[in-house]
Order: C-alpha cells, then structure tokens, then sequence
C-alpha cells in the first residue's frame, strides 16, 4: 500500500514538474495577449472575418511555438514521461472540460466587446449598462472558475492569479477608455507582460538547473 501511495506521490510530482519550465506561464501570457488583437484591427476599420482568420492564426502560431519549446527544450532534460492511466482519463475528461468553458468564454467575451460597442454607439456609458455589467461580472467569474479549476486539478497554482488577470483585463481597457478616452489596452498588455515575465524568470532558473546532458549537447 505504502508502495503504491509513494508511486501515486511521484507521479504527482512528475506532473507538477510540467509546470516548473515557465512555458505554461508565456503560453497563457500570448494567449491573453492576443486579445488585444481583434479590438485593435476593429478599431482599424477590418471585418469581423478577417479579425477571426488573424486572431485563429496568432493562436496556432502560439500553440505550435509551446509544443515546439516543450520538445526541443524539456523533453532532452527529462524525456518522456508517461503517467498511468488513471491520471491519463483525468487528463483526458479535463481537456473536454476545458475546451467546453473555453468556449464559453470566447462566447461571453465576444457579447461583452458587442454589447459595449452598442453602448458606445448609443451615447450611454459603459459602467451605466446594467446588462454590460452583467456581462462583465460574467465573464469574470467564468475565468476565475475554469483558472481555479485548472489550477486545482493540475496542481498548478500560479494559475489561480491568472484567472483573475484574465477576468480582469478586458474590463480595464473598458475603464481606461471610459475615463481617459485611451484605446490602449493597458489590461491586458499588463497582466500579459506580468504572465511572461514569470514565465521566462522560471525559464531561465530551470535551464541554469537543469543543463542539456552532454550526450546531446554533441
């Protein structure tokens, strides 16, 4: 029994260690980051299927970079590690799961850039639109939920922060240009920056901790 905990303890570990690289921390960083693309190019006059076929871009491009850095700079330090099945089903129910809320989100996302844009057209306020601060507070809640989640279930607890820096970042660059009248997303460039600078500190820190081994280095 105690074998079996002690092997359950490692492979806990092992799957906390996927974290400790700083890729996740940038990968959520450009992702967020990235939101900042489809306002920008709307407010440059471009249609609402360009936006989506750059912003669908801009995504693979970032998916493809972390799938790319986690093969050529983890997997020489510490292989391939393959987790049992009971962790894989998990991982699998979980990748369901968020791709369901995700979607939800970009749902959520999408009626409260729409509904600010007819509150804008319409003269009032933004902070005056009861149904836009419903949105708002929607959408936060939605990603501190699935943030919490996936901190929770994957042991990953930088990721209870990041939530609120991405339920909070879009409602920012509302106040900024409701106060300032700046179209400058200052939100989510900020927590993005944040996101990425913890991210290439713990990078450096793990390729200082863990050189490449000789054997591949020739």
């Amino acid at each position: 029994m105690s074998t079996n905990i002690d092997l359950k303890e490692l492979e806990r570990q092992a799957f906390r260690s996927n974290f400790a690289d700083g890729l996740w921390d940038i990968f959520l960083g450009l992702l967020l980051l990235q939101m900042a693309v489809g306002p920008a190019l709307y407010r440059l006059g471009w249609s609402p299927v360009w936006i989506l076929l750059v912003m669908a871009v801009f995504v693979t491009a970032i998916f493809l970079g972390f799938k790319a850095a986690k093969r050529q700079i983890v997997l020489p330090r510490f292989g391939l590690v393959q987790f049992g099945a009971e962790r894989q089903r998990k991982q699998r129910k979980l990748t369901l799961v968020y791709a369901m809320v995700a979607l939800l989100g970009v749902v959520v996302l999408a009626a409260v850039i729409v509904g600010y844009r007819l509150a804008q057209n319409s003269g009032t306020t933004a902070w005056g639109n009861v149904a836009l601060l419903a949105l708002f507070g929607l959408f936060l809640i939605t990603a501190v939920l699935v943030f919490s989640f996936m901190a929770y279930n994957m042991d990953y607890t930088r990721a209870y922060l990041y939530g609120w820096f991405y339920g909070l970042a879009f409602p920012l660059n509302i106040l900024m240009d409701e106060l300032f009248s700046s179209t400058f997303p200052l939100g989510t460039v900020l927590f993005s920056t944040i996101m990425i600078i913890i991210g290439l500190v713990m990078l450096t820190r793990f390729l200082r901790k863990y050189p490449m081994p000789l054997s591949d280095r020739q």
